[in-house]
């Protein structure tokens, strides 16, 4: 039998045949991460304002609370909690319109859903137009997809896999538009790739353990682009065994 995530991988890709469907521009894929990223963002807003879409209960009640606390000292919360003999308010009975406590009308809170906006952002899929929420106050900081960001994660990683093998910034560019439909900026690559020297240079500057009783040496051959022309050079890794027994890459 068939466990739940086979069942809806068949109901997913029951209507869809070829790789293009699948992987393409407008591929299934390219929509399901529109949906998750979508989704990802509104569980975000829900967390933000602390009520779910659509759940005016929850909004009522939070409301009630805050201006509440918004209202009182905390000499008047002792004053105002019911004694063993009165009847507890319930927040079940507590509508948005009309809440009254300790004498003072609740007002609405100054946070709450404001619609959408839209942000275009490259995925490893292409490019793809996401449906941002808003809050009223502009609080709201997405993580998933933060402000001024315009690219979902692992898209980073394909403009260096491209650099990585000896292609030219015109030559990423090109890749990335036949492949992906997606147009980037050679400032773009260069700021990417020049990100990944930085942490090269600090890993080839770190320390070393005095002592590796076992020290392996290797060579790759890889294309590298000077001036315009490719060439063959090789890289030599030097990976070391220290006196725990664990692996490191002493230097490349």
């Amino acid at each position: 039998m068939k466990d739940l995530t086979e069942v809806l991988l068949d109901e997913l890709l029951k209507d869809y045949q070829t790789p293009e469907q699948i992987l393409g521009e407008n591929g299934i894929l390219k929509q399901l991460t529109k949906r998750l990223a979508e989704r990802a963002l509104q569980a975000e807003m829900t967390h933000h304002l602390g009520y779910a879409k659509h759940d005016y209960q929850s909004k009522a009640n939070k409301e009630t609370l805050d201006n509440f606390i918004n209202h009182n000292t905390d000499d008047d919360l002792l004053e105002e909690l019911p004694s063993t003999e009165e009847e507890t308010i319930q927040p079940s009975t507590i509508s948005e319109e009309t809440v009254s406590l300790a004498g003072k009308p609740a007002r609405k809170n100054s946070n709450a859903r404001n619609g959408t906006t839209k942000k275009t952002v490259r995925t490893d899929f292409g490019k793809i137009e996401l449906e941002v929420p808003r809050d009223r106050a502009g609080s709201f900081e997405p993580q998933f997809v933060k402000k001024h960001e315009r690219t979902l994660n692992g898209f980073d990683d394909k403009v260096i896999s491209l650099y990585s093998r000896g292609m030219s910034t015109r030559d990423i560019q090109a890749h990335l538009k036949e492949i992906y439909g997606v147009d980037v900026s050679s400032t773009f690559i260069s700021t990417v790739t020049d990100s990944v020297l930085d942490e090269v240079k600090q890993w080839q500057q770190r320390p070393l353990e005095p002592i590796y009783p076992v020290v392996y040496l290797d060579g790759l051959v890889v294309k590298n682009r000077e001036e315009g022309i490719a060439h063959n050079k090789c890289v030599y890794l030097a990976l070391g065994i220290n006196t725990e027994g664990r692996k490191d890459e002493e230097r490349l």
